[in-house]
């Protein structure tokens, strides 16, 4: 039995701008953004909660979905970099980026600079898999039985924007990697920003070629797709060749609620191999949602379902 943990959205760093070239395009808007609404409505006090929660909970791995900036400046992206020393090791925690960790041309690049332990392929996973790039997406990393299959969804968008592309290149890999995973015993669980479903989402928002994902994963199969950007906890499946393939979103890990929308809340995935040869799919998987309680303080088992 493996343990896996899932967040995503933190959106925990302070937006601060230094020099002017910060205050340009959608940076600006998200210096506004910053100190007009979400210095309120995520809180670094609940994120510190989860962090000694999710270190409670003793899961084998955690992984983090994106978002975990606010505007992609250098300041974010170090500070980052020591919140993920400070939280665990690459051995334990992988790390994809999201749409705020990505809002200029180079931010990409910054991520692999400043985050690369936490987001690149691992030994075990290159020397499987030769034909994965070091620095580039999609990325594996084989821990506890895992396929860890990081695809960067993120991508600069104008101003106004959220929108996402994976795009053709980075989908042939993915499509390359996932196919001959499919032989292998390991549990194949893909990583991504965002969810391969236009439902819910208004175009502004959406995965440019989430049409295309869908497709690969029909063909080529997984075991367990792993989103956030929505900040709620989505369940939903694709049909796979071996059987319906598990695709899970969840909450924003630092969000105070209120308005409607959900708050801070992470996942913890326990996933089994299945001893019936015949049984599809291979894998038993079950998710026991956590989420933030105020009065307390604490986070809480909200319930657990079966996948």
């Amino acid at each position: 039995m493996t343990t896996l943990a899932h967040l995503s959205d933190m959106h925990s760093t302070r937006v601060r701008v230094d020099r002017l070239r910060d205050f340009l395009g959608k940076r600006a808007l998200a210096w506004i953004s910053w100190n007009l609404r979400r210095h309120r409505t995520h809180s670094t006090e609940i994120l510190r909660a989860l962090a000694a929660d999710v270190r409670d909970q003793k899961p084998g791995q955690v992984v983090v979905t994106g978002d975990i900036t606010n505007a992609s400046l250098d300041a974010e992206f170090s500070a980052v970099a020591d919140w993920l020393r400070e939280n665990g090791d690459p051995g334990w925690l992988t790390a994809v980026p999201g749409n705020h960790d990505a809002f200029a041309r180079d931010s990409i690049a910054r991520v692999w600079h400043h985050w690369a332990p936490y987001v690149s392929s691992d030994d075990a996973g290159r020397r499987a898999h030769p034909t994965v790039p070091d620095r580039d997406f999609p990325t594996l990393r084989i821990r506890d039985g895992l396929a860890l299959v990081g695809v960067c969804s993120a991508r600069p968008s104008l101003p106004g924007l959220a929108r996402g592309r994976i795009g053709a290149d980075q989908m042939l890999r993915l499509e390359a990697l996932l196919h001959s995973l499919r032989e292998s015993d390991l549990c194949r669980v893909v990583l991504t920003h965002y969810p391969p479903f236009d439902d819910g989402l208004t175009w502004r928002r959406r995965l440019r070629d989430s049409t295309q994902l869908r497709e690969v994963l029909e063909r080529t199969g997984a075991d367990l797709v792993l989103h956030g950007h929505l900040h709620r906890a989505c369940f939903r499946s694709i049909p796979g060749p071996d059987g319906d393939i598990r695709v899970v979103g969840v909450p924003s890990a630092s969000h105070v609620g209120g308005d409607g929308r959900q708050s801070s809340g992470y996942h913890v995935y326990r996933i089994g191999r299945r001893t019936n040869g015949e049984a599809r799919p291979r894998y038993a998987i079950s998710v026991q949602v956590r989420g933030y309680d105020p009065v307390g303080g604490r986070f809480v088992t909200e319930f657990e379902r079966d996948l």
